[in-house]
């Protein structure tokens, strides 16, 4: 039976690593998407050599025993939960999760595993604990008073992470339904692991490896029909001048005050390329002056004029048909625009356009 259930988890892990590899091919300058597929990647082919090695250990009949608080299995946690609970934070506030910012936002798993070797290097006795009785027997031992220590830690910073970007709102994004799942799906795999870190049991351990994986695989199966599924943007209220905002806010005013006067986003060979030439400036800013004003990258941002300019030709011409409407304004598949014009006004076009007509 154990053996059925690593080879479930294993094409979990494959089918998540799959995935990972196709995001990273489509994202283009969507960072999100990018690293997003990259993490599914590494963490999907990561656990599957693990799990070929707990494959060995059952074929080879040696004895399994698993020990609660292992300060490597933990350091191997952090590193990967710290990666994905920068998500919420690099969904709800494009273009703010620099390297810079990466860097310094490691720094606890960097401190952690300062922490694991000096153990390793230096522990003198390491108190075998088989499950949460032999830590609660054991609690006096400094041995497990440091381990719990690297417990808590390695659960407290990736929470709090979570949390940040919604105590400090960013104007120009708000949660959508897929970040409250993704948040539910990452509470459920955060109380796994502290289950299994407390008391070692292989159930919990199997559980925890398909949760992990198929939350991977929906969120990226997600990614293939958005630019971005944590969040959705709204209309700005800001009150800043020109002369307080950034190189980049003053781009994409200068990119806003262009598109009201010129459509050339409806051409189906438009890019951001071309983009940069209307704007006298670099492909790199123009893409940091789009995630300034709230988009997740380019092909969000040309989505979003182009419904726009739907809107405003329904007003105009408003004996057209949808499709008709729709062509013009350089959509060429009515599955994808139906599909980002719900996204982007909480009703169908149809709907849209009976609404209008009545009024």
């Amino acid at each position: 039976m154990n053996a059925l259930l690593i080879y479930v988890n294993q094409f979990f892990e494959l089918t998540a690593a799959a995935l990972g590899v196709i995001l990273m091919f489509k994202a283009r300058d969507n960072r999100i998407m990018f690293w997003w597929g990259a993490l599914t990647t590494i963490t999907g082919l990561m656990l599957f050599a693990d799990d070929l090695k707990w494959l060995v250990r059952i074929y080879s009949s040696e004895p399994i025993a698993i020990n609660t608080l292992i300060p490597f299995r933990m350091l191997k946690w952090l590193t990967m939960a710290l990666l994905i609970s920068l998500f919420p934070m690099a969904a709800l506030r494009p273009g703010y999760i620099t390297p810079l910012r990466v860097t310094v936002l490691l720094i606890p798993m960097m401190v952690m595993s300062t922490a694991v070797a000096c153990y390793h290097i230096f522990a003198i006795a390491t108190i075998p604990l088989g499950d949460f009785s032999d830590i609660v027997a054991n609690i006096s031992a400094l041995d497990v008073k440091f381990r719990l220590g690297l417990f808590v830690f390695s659960v407290a910073v990736p929470v709090g992470y979570i949390t940040v970007p919604f105590i400090i709102r960013y104007p120009l994004r708000k949660p959508s339904i897929m970040m409250w799942l993704f948040i539910a799906a990452l509470t459920v795999e955060i109380a796994c692991y502290a289950i299994f870190s407390l008391d070692a049991n292989l159930s919990i351990f199997y559980v925890y490896g398909i949760v992990m994986m198929a939350f991977y695989i929906v969120l990226s199966t997600f990614f293939l029909f958005s630019e971005n599924p944590f969040s959705l943007r709204i209309t700005p209220k800001t009150t800043d001048t020109p002369e307080e905002q950034s190189i980049e806010g003053l781009l994409f005013a200068t990119m806003e005050e262009y598109f009201s006067r010129n459509s050339p986003y409806t051409a189906h060979d438009y890019t951001i390329e071309r983009m940069a030439g209307d704007m006298n400036s670099r492909p790199s800013l123009v893409a940091n002056a789009i995630r300034c004003g709230g988009f997740t990258g380019f092909r969000e941002y040309m989505n979003h004029l182009k419904i726009e300019h739907f809107k405003a030709c329904a007003q105009q011409d408003r004996g057209k048909t949808i499709k008709e409407l729709m062509s013009q304004s350089g959509f060429n598949s009515r599955s994808t625009f139906y599909r980002l014009f719900s996204e982007h006004e909480n009703k169908t076009p149809t709907e849209y356009i009976d609404r209008l007509y009545r009024s």
